[in-house]
C-alpha cells in the first residue's frame, strides 16, 4: 500500500460547528513537545506518547462556554494511522468470531441473548483502545449513540439515519481515531470532518483551528488552509459532483426482508486524503418491543464497479467479491491508494450485492 500524506481538501462552509487541532509548528507557534504553554488562553499538551502516536490535549481557557479540554491523536504518517486502524479491527474480529464459534450451538435469537446476557461487546479491543486513550468521546461512540437513538423507534426515518452522513463513511476502527469532533492529526496536517469533505490545516496551527473552532471563518483564508473549491456540494443528497459525470456519493435503504426484519444497506464511494474506498454495508435489524435493535445472522456482502480519475478518465474496473460472516453488520471494501487519488466513479456504475435471510438483492448507486 503505497500512501502519502498531503494536504487535502474540501470543506462546506455552511457547517462550521465541528473541531479541529494538533499542534503548532511555526514562528510563534506552539510545540506539541511542551507542557502547557498558552496565547492569549489557547493551550496545548502531550498526555501520552506511544511508539506510533500521541495523546495531545488542546483548549482555551480564555472562550466562555468552550468545550475544554478536548482529546486528538497525532500520528507520523498515513501508513502508522492505517496500521493502527487495520490492527483494532482484525482485533475485533478475531474477538467476535471467538464468541460466535463459542455459541455456534445457539440460534441467531438466542445468540442475540447470550449477548444481552453477558454484556458481550463485538468491538470491545476498540473500546478498550478509546478508554486507554481518553477517547470515551470519539466519533465512533457519538456514531453509534447517535444510530441507537434512530433504531429506538418503531418505525425507522431512513432520512434521520446516521450512516447518511460523510463523516461517518470510515470504519468504526478509523472513526475510534477521531475525537467527537472529527478530528486527527498525521504528520503535519491537521484534518477536520465536517459534513461535506475536510478542512485541512498543513502547518499543524492550533491556533488557526482554534479560532476557527470558535466562529472565526477568517482563517479560511489563510493559506495553510485548504479547500477544494473545485466540488460542488449538493447537499439535498449528499452528493459530490463533477465534470464529465463523475461523482462521490452515498445510498443508504433499508430493505424489509421478512416480518419485523430489515436489512439496511448502504454503498458509498468517497475519496480522502490518501486512499479512495468503495465501501458496500449491511446491517442486520430486528424489531422487538416496539423499537429495532441489531440482530446477528449470516451476511453476505460484495460490490462492483468502475473507477474514474480525478480527470473523469477510465481507470478500472473491480469486483471487490462476497465477504460472508454471522454478523449483525459486515462490510466489504475496495481501496484505492494514493496521494491526493481523487477518484470517482459514475452513476449506475457501482453497486453493492447483499444476501441475507435466503435474499439476494443488489444497490446501485445513483
Amino acid at each position: 500500500m503505497k500512501k502519502i500524506f498531503i494536504i487535502c481538501v474540501f470543506i462546506c462552509a455552511l457547517f462550521a460547528f465541528y473541531k479541529c487541532s494538533p499542534e503548532l509548528k511555526e514562528d510563534n507557534a506552539i510545540s506539541s513537545e511542551q507542557n502547557p504553554k498558552s496565547i492569549e488562553g489557547f493551550y496545548v499538551k502531550v498526555i501520552k506518547t506511544e511508539s506510533n502516536f500521541k495523546v495531545m490535549q488542546y483548549g482555551n481557557s480564555s472562550v466562555n462556554g468552550r468545550r475544554d479540554p478536548v482529546i486528538i491523536l497525532e500520528f507520523p504518517d498515513v501508513d502508522t494511522f492505517e496500521a493502527l486502524a487495520e490492527q483494532l479491527e482484525d482485533q475485533s474480529e478475531v474477538w467476535d468470531d471467538a464468541f460466535v464459534q463459542q455459541w455456534a450451538n445457539l440460534t441467531d435469537d438466542q445468540l442475540d441473548a447470550k449477548e444481552v446476557q453477558l454484556n458481550f461487546d463485538s468491538e470491545k479491543p476498540i473500546t478498550d483502545f478509546e478508554n486507554a486513550n481518553g477517547l470515551t468521546n470519539s466519533l465512533r461512540r457519538k456514531f453509534l449513540a447517535e444510530e441507537e437513538i434512530w433504531l429506538n423507534n418503531d418505525i425507522l426515518d431512513e432520512n434521520a439515519n446516521p450512516n447518511d452522513k460523510l463523516q461517518y463513511g470510515f470504519d468504526e476502527s478509523m472513526m475510534a481515531l477521531m475525537n467527537e469532533l472529527g478530528e486527527i492529526k498525521i504528520n503535519q496536517n491537521i484534518y477536520k470532518v465536517v459534513k461535506d469533505g475536510y478542512l485541512n490545516i498543513s502547518d499543524g496551527s492550533l491556533e488557526k483551528l482554534d479560532r476557527y473552532n470558535n466562529g472565526d471563518l477568517t482563517v479560511l483564508n489563510d493559506a495553510a488552509v485548504s479547500i477544494d473549491a473545485t466540488i460542488e456540494i449538493d447537499n439535498s443528497n449528499n452528493t459530490e459532483n463533477f465534470g464529465g459525470g463523475c461523482v462521490r456519493k452515498a445510498k443508504t435503504h433499508t430493505n424489509p426482508y421478512a416480518t419485523n426484519r430489515r436489512a439496511e444497506v448502504k454503498i458509498a464511494f468517497r475519496s480522502y486524503p490518501f486512499k479512495a474506498v468503495s465501501r458496500s454495508r449491511m446491517t442486520s435489524l430486528k424489531k422487538e418491543n416496539g423499537r429495532w435493535k441489531k440482530h446477528r445472522r449470516d451476511l453476505q456482502v460484495g460490490s462492483t464497479g468502475k473507477i474514474y480519475k480525478n480527470d473523469c478518465s477510465f481507470l478500472n474496473n473491480f469486483d471487490a467479491g462476497f465477504k460472508s460472516k454471522r454478523k449483525k453488520k459486515l462490510v466489504q471494501r475496495y481501496e484505492s491508494w494514493g496521494a491526493f487519488p481523487d477518484r470517482q466513479t459514475k452513476d449506475n456504475e457501482l453497486a453493492g450485492k447483499y444476501i441475507i435471510g435466503g435474499q439476494y438483492f443488489t444497490l446501485n448507486l445513483n
